[in-house]
């Protein structure tokens, strides 16, 4: 059912379509503290997976990010990060911190909330987890929330769409 939902009432898909949306030129920071702009990576496939601290879906959702990874691993034209969120009570170490922590091998970068993130954040991701594939135009090209993107009977998973980006 949850297929046939996700066919039928693709909203995200056709907001995307609909607005031809860019990537806003968001802070991020890695784990050293450096701002780090994702416009230099253009003409390469971007994915962002947005996660925070207390969600435990996200954990559970690293290990599939990290299959993904390594199935591009080598590729030139793809990147991969997970973006950490901090929460509004929450510093940027804090998440930094966390992350440090973490098992997995790819690579994070890091947002807070301020004026210049805001706004997308209360359009995209105000519920984590969140993955954002952006094209090498740098247009968003695909958004999709929870653990389902990574299901591989799910209509517009994840691994399609980076195929579908691949061969444009």
């Amino acid at each position: 059912m949850p297929n046939y939902l996700v066919y039928v009432f693709s909203y995200a898909k056709v907001e995307i379509e609909s607005e031809s949306t860019v990537l806003p030129n968001l802070l991020f920071y890695d784990s050293a503290g450096e701002s780090v702009q994702l416009n230099k990576y253009r003409n390469k496939i971007i994915v962002l997976d947005f996660w925070s601290t207390t969600c435990g879906v996200c954990f559970r959702s690293f290990p599939k990010y990290e299959k993904l990874v390594k199935k591009y691993k080598g590729r030139d034209d793809i990147i991969f990060f997970a973006i950490g969120v901090a929460n509004p009570h929450q510093s940027l170490d804090a998440v930094i911190s966390k992350a440090s922590t973490l098992p997995f091998d790819f690579s994070y970068l890091f947002m807070e909330r301020n004026k210049n993130n805001n706004a997308f954040i209360a359009k995209y991701i105000s519920k984590v987890p969140v993955v954002i594939i952006v094209g090498k135009t740098g247009n968003i090209a695909y958004i999709g929330g929870g653990a389902m993107v990574y299901n591989k009977f799910i209509y517009r998973n994840i691994d399609s769409q980076l195929e579908e980006l691949i061969h444009k």
